[in-house]
């Protein structure tokens, strides 16, 4: 997943914990994540969903 988005966050790609998180959403079919790191904005879940639905941000 993390190789994906390898170019992202300046080529520096999203890294281990952030590809987790995205495992943990997919995991708990969710599209929810509580971060203030908008580059979520640019991964996409793999539940199916369009988006991340990034908290507090998006309430």
């Amino acid at each position: 997943m993390a190789q994906g988005y390898a170019d992202a966050d300046g080529g520096g790609g999203i890294g281990l914990a952030d590809a987790m998180n995205v495992a943990l959403a997919a995991v708990y079919g969710t599209d929810l994540m509580f971060t203030t790191d908008r580059h979520f904005r640019m991964v996409r879940p793999l539940t199916g969903h369009q988006a991340f639905r990034l908290l507090p941000d998006d309430l």
